[in-house]
């Protein structure tokens, strides 16, 4: 489902979330994101070499971010990525 958020006045407040960009191993095949504080699952399934994401702008303030990469078959350790930073973008000059 696509949504587009417009400027329906010139004068509205910004609205900010919290992007992150990963660029990641080639070899990973499947990645979870996770908020450190709660274990909750922000995101689970394949990876790419570049993915982005965005997410509720309270992330942009704490390093909550963990990252594990995954290969299918198990050839190599999982790696773990602990205290991502995350960027406060605001979403309308970032074209979301």
């Amino acid at each position: 489902m696509l949504s587009m958020i417009e400027h329906v006045r010139t004068n509205m407040a910004p609205i900010y979330m919290s992007e992150l960009i990963l660029d990641l191993d080639p070899l990973a095949e499947r990645i979870i994101i996770m908020d450190r504080s709660t274990a909750n699952v922000l995101y689970s399934g394949k990876s790419a070499p570049s993915l982005i994401f965005h997410f509720d702008k309270r992330y942009s303030e704490l390093n909550d971010i963990v990252v594990i990469m995954f290969d299918n078959q198990r050839e190599f350790n999982a790696e773990i990525g602990d205290g991502v930073v995350v960027s406060l973008v605001e979403v309308i000059s970032a074209g979301l």
